[in-house]
């Protein structure tokens, strides 16, 4: 099993598993299997570096049993769903938002929030129509961040994955809520007009690395 770091097609010449391998910023880990002098197809893999990582949240309202990701923490597991799946990396909530407690476990100054969702129309799942942050020292008081409605169209049909981004406020915080708002009910012109809509997500990221910077993971609040 051959592998890049840097989302290029592995080469013969490219570094081979033999072990775990550290992630310490926002990668693209592309791989690709040989044996006898014939190669699988490649694929990639893209993970995010962020302050949450590894810190299962709270869910107010429980996503569906048949799509639940990776199980509890794969909201904030830094590995992102396939846009042409609705399986693998997403979690599915149907006719409920997503709202989410994450628990950081020390207080970080918060420069920025996002939250990775899908659009599949032809499967009534729609992006979120906005998605609000507020933040706590105390998991008791929280003050609000920012809100961020959704800009793109509910009639686009192909499947995509999409990021909201609300700009951090600059000060502590261990508790960041993220509340993301279905859309409720399918539009008029639409097969299921009527019924309920899917929201699908897949990263809840604090404080996100950018692949290749040259911040320090004390910078982003990373463990």
């Amino acid at each position: 099993l051959h592998y890049t770091l840097d989302g290029s097609e592995p080469l013969a010449n490219s570094p081979v598993y033999e072990a775990p391998v550290p992630v310490m910023q926002s990668l693209c880990l592309t791989g690709q299997l040989t044996s006898g002098g014939v190669a699988s197809p490649p694929f990639s893999i893209d993970v995010r570096r962020h302050a949450a990582n590894g810190c299962a949240p709270a869910l107010a309202f429980p996503y569906s049993g048949t799509y639940a990701g990776q199980g509890p923490g794969s909201l904030t597991d830094g590995l992102l769903g396939d846009p042409d799946s609705l399986h693998g990396g997403w979690q599915g909530f149907v006719a409920t938002d997503l709202d989410a407690i994450v628990d950081l476990g020390t207080a970080v100054m918060l420069r920025e929030v996002r939250g990775r969702f899908l659009q599949n129309a032809r499967s009534w799942v729609w992006l979120p129509s906005r998605l609000t942050v507020s933040a706590s020292e105390d998991g008791r008081t929280y003050r609000a961040v920012g809100t961020v409605a959704n800009s793109l169209p509910l009639d686009r049909m192909e499947s995509f994955a999409h990021e909201f981004s609300v700009e951090g406020d600059g000060q502590l915080a261990r508790f960041v809520r993220v509340c993301a708002v279905n859309v409720g009910v399918c539009p008029p012109w639409h097969a299921g007009a009527g019924k309920d809509c899917w929201l699908f997500a897949d990263e809840i990221m604090i404080n996100p690395m950018e692949p290749a910077t040259m911040a320090t993971a004390a910078d982003h609040g990373l463990k």
